[in-house]
């Protein structure tokens, strides 16, 4: 704004200077010839104007008639614009005026004067008064930032860093300092707390829920477990895979396939296809298989378990192993003492039979004999 104002200020200027001495030349420019010294020293005047380089004043006819201080070439003075018009050229300012008198141009004047001269200390003087108003607003700034810092920086960065501290130690007793404040940030640090307080009890009561989740869980006489739909990976075992099989529950989570390399070998492709087959029927189910354990031992398992969905897919499977092993001798030897007492039965039906037969026989056997005795008696 400055640049542009000081241009219109000194071109508007100049043209004031050199209409007044375009007027004040009007006399000695219509007596003509002879008034020369007249007209010199008018234009002698601008001295006291600095900016002022060149002036002269010339005839209708072309001619020079006074100059200050050398005289111009025509070839110079064809640079100026037409009468009562301006024109910047080189960091100079040419303003052309008609000398008149009652309305007829005696002569022409010639104004040059130095533009960017000015212009140049104008703005040195702007820069140094810019640099001070910045030299002076950064030290109020700093001293603000000092001031500040304590009332509000200081207070946001304390909040920043305890939660900075909350979050890489997961500790939410930390509390941040509030001290005598009762300002925004005050009741922001409040508030702070306030929440570190309500997830401090729901994280309680939360890890309070799980230890008992856990505990139920490695309670169940069975192997608890969790796995991807497609039955390649487990993602949860309990404990009791240790006790029922011998297996730590880290080699199921590492192990891709543990599950199928465990397998009786005789029951592995019937249960594998078993498995995928009621996975894929999204119910609950249950089925029995043997699997081999870490001591060699084989190991009936009876398998229940049911497929998690969420928006028409499945997403995991959960269940439980079971040990029915004594359950299936216990089966094994119900079914033998069956066998053995139907063969007791056999055998004890058996032995009625023939003890009726052989009653029966003796009852024939004692009538043949009493029959005779009497036949023998009566022959006597």
């Amino acid at each position: 704004f400055q640049v542009l104002n000081f241009r219109s200020n000194f071109q508007r200027d100049t043209a004031t200077l050199a209409a007044v001495i375009a007027n004040n030349s009007t006399a000695a420019m219509a007596f003509g010839p002879g008034y020369e010294q007249a007209a010199t020293e008018v234009v002698n005047t601008l001295r006291a104007k600095p900016t002022v380089l060149a002036a002269s004043l010339v005839l209708p006819d072309g001619s020079l008639f006074a100059h200050y201080p050398e005289a111009e070439e025509a070839q110079a003075r064809s640079q100026f614009p037409p009468a009562g018009g301006y024109r910047f050229v080189g960091g100079h300012l040419l303003v052309t005026e008609a000398v008149m008198l009652k309305g007829e141009r005696v002569g022409t004047l010639y104004l040059r004067s130095d533009y960017r001269q000015t212009f140049l200390e104008l703005l040195g003087f702007y820069s140094l008064v810019v640099m001070g108003v910045i030299a002076v607003s950064s030290g109020l700034a700093a001293f603000l930032s000092r001031r500040l810092g304590r009332t509000i920086t200081d207070p946001v960065l304390q909040l920043a860093q305890t939660a900075h501290i909350i979050g890489e130690k997961k500790d939410y007793s930390v509390r941040a300092v509030v001290g005598n404040r009762g300002d925004e940030l005050g009741r922001l640090a409040e508030s702070f707390n306030e929440m570190l307080s309500r997830i401090q009890s729901q994280d309680a009561a939360l890890s309070f829920s799980q230890q008992k989740m856990e505990a139920l869980i490695h309670s169940i006489d069975g192997i608890v477990w969790e796995r991807t739909p497609d039955r390649t990976r487990f993602t949860f075992i309990s404990r009791q895979s240790k006790d029922i099989l011998g297996y730590e529950p880290q080699a199921w989570l590492d192990t891709p396939n543990f599950w199928e390399q465990k397998l009786q070998p005789q029951d592995a492709d019937k249960a594998i296809q078993t498995g995928h087959d009621l996975a894929a029927a999204g119910k609950h189910y249950g089925y029995e298989y043997r699997m081999i354990a870490a001591d060699g031992r084989t190991v009936w398992i009876r398998e229940s378990g049911t497929v998690l969905v969420e928006n028409g897919q499945p997403v995991a499977m959960r269940g439980i192993f079971q040990d029915i092993t004594q359950q299936k001798l216990n089966a094994q030897q119900l079914d033998k003492l069956n066998r053995q007492l139907m063969d007791t039965s056999r055998q004890a039906g058996m032995a009625e039979v023939a003890t009726g037969v052989l009653h029966n026989v003796g009852n024939v056997l004692n009538s043949v004999s009493v029959s005779a005795t009497v036949d023998r008696k009566s022959v006597v």
